[in-house]
């Protein structure tokens, strides 16, 4: 299971992460190339649990924390999220290899999941995607997926946004995302799942110090009350705020 906290092209206007790019992704979509090693420390909240166009915790809020490097080709990276009024918390552990190519970047990614509150309970994905940034008013078109190596599944994600620097320090990020279920929720319903929209702010406090808020809305498509996997996917409105550091 992956938390998205923030949509998909606004690496620190989503509120939470720093760098984020997909409205689904609990880490960061990896950063392109860079010549010097980078960290990125980022501490968040956020009103539910999202994933997968569902409402994982029922209504109940995360409070998540994220370190992660990024040198060349490379990231790497830990999440650790926890719900207080739900005894729910989770520990991710991600690395990624990133190329670009003029307005194109692609990346490949291997994710390990942890759940300490299920009897030490795991998952393992792979993933990767593809993102073009040569679209008229900046905006940027991206395509996303991952794979649960033990629930044999696949999620995929299509995702169009973009961020715009309004005033001096002052950045605000818009943002749809499609996804589809190909079994990753191996008892709710595949093909078409959801679609959200986003919309983030942020404001630099430093050149290494940012502060930011999102607030989304959730749409199911084709919920199917029967199956158990979908008895959280809903409509539903959610936010998030946080401070995050790179240095």
């Amino acid at each position: 299971m992956r938390i998205h906290l923030s949509i998909l092209f606004a690496l620190s206007s989503l509120g939470v992460h720093a760098e984020n790019v997909d409205p689904e992704l609990n880490f960061d979509r990896p950063h392109g190339e860079r010549g010097d090693p980078e960290f990125l420390l980022n501490v968040g909240w956020e009103s539910r649990y999202v994933s997968e166009g569902r409402d994982n915790l029922d209504g109940a809020g995360l409070i998540t924390g994220t370190f992660e490097f990024g040198w060349e080709y490379l990231s790497l990276g830990v999440w650790y999220a926890d719900s207080p009024s739900n005894s729910y918390n989770e520990l991710q552990i991600n690395a990624a290899l990133t190329k670009s190519w003029g307005d194109f970047e692609a990346y490949v990614g291997y994710t390990h999941l942890r759940f300490p509150e299920t009897n030490d309970g795991h998952d393992h994905e792979v993933g990767g995607g593809f993102s073009w940034s040569g679209l008229p008013y900046e905006l940027v078109i991206a395509f996303d997926f991952y794979n649960s190596i033990d629930n044999s599944g696949t999620f995929y994600e299509l995702s169009l946004g973009g961020e715009y620097e309004f005033c001096e320090r002052w950045t605000f990020s818009p943002a749809i995302v499609f996804g589809m279920n190909q079994g990753y929720i191996g008892d709710g319903h595949d093909g078409a799942n959801h679609i959200a929209t986003s919309l983030g702010i942020s404001y630099a406090l430093t050149d290494s110090i940012s502060i930011g808020a999102h607030a989304a809305y959730n749409f199911a498509l084709d919920r199917q009350v029967a199956r158990a996997g979908d008895a959280l996917l809903k409509d539903f409105f959610h936010t998030g705020v946080g401070v995050s550091w790179e240095f």
